[in-house]
């Protein structure tokens, strides 16, 4: 694209293009660098304004879809994933010197962390990834860090701490 030139936009071949690249997941960087133009543009092309308010244009309306529907097949395969399910497969054998072919059931067994996922994605003020708070009473400072526990300090704990720390040292 030549700059300074204000790319073209045809609605019976973007918006079909458009929809097809998003149904495969891909994201709208990689549509404007497959169809030769910058991000802004494509998000300029997702909106017109209609008797002054702005809204999604075909375009915009193709890459929603598109988004849409391969999110909703990888949401049910997350969902299947989460909660266990069965599958059915063909075995071959051979008994008599004939071939035959037996089905199966086999469960799949739910996953922990497609469960999290599900859980965190969909209620996530009571599935967000737990965090421990330090609390000083000292300086009233509180600090967050990664473990799963809750640590209440009392007064004074945080010269106990740097005593801890000040032995450990000395141990070495």
């Amino acid at each position: 694209m030549a700059h300074g030139r204000k790319p073209i936009y045809r609605q019976e071949y973007h918006d079909a293009w458009a929809w097809s690249l998003a149904i495969r997941g891909c994201t709208d960087m990689e549509i404007a660098e497959a169809m030769g133009v910058s991000r802004k543009t494509i998000s300029e092309w997702k909106y017109t304004v209609v008797e002054g308010q702005r809204v999604l244009s075909s375009f915009g309306e193709s890459l929603a879809n598109g988004k849409e529907a391969v999110d909703s097949q990888v949401e049910q395969a997350l969902f299947k994933r989460a909660c266990g399910y069965t599958v059915t497969e063909r075995e071959q054998y051979t008994e008599d010197g004939k071939r035959k072919v037996r089905l199966r059931d086999r469960h799949i067994p739910p996953e922990t962390r497609a469960a999290e996922a599900w859980l965190y994605n969909r209620q996530h003020d009571r599935w967000k990834s737990p965090r421990s708070v330090a609390i000083n009473f000292n300086n009233t400072e509180v600090e967050n860090s990664v473990d799963f526990n809750v640590v209440v300090l009392p007064p004074g704990s945080d010269c106990m701490l740097k005593e801890a720390e000040k032995e450990e040292i000395e141990g070495e």
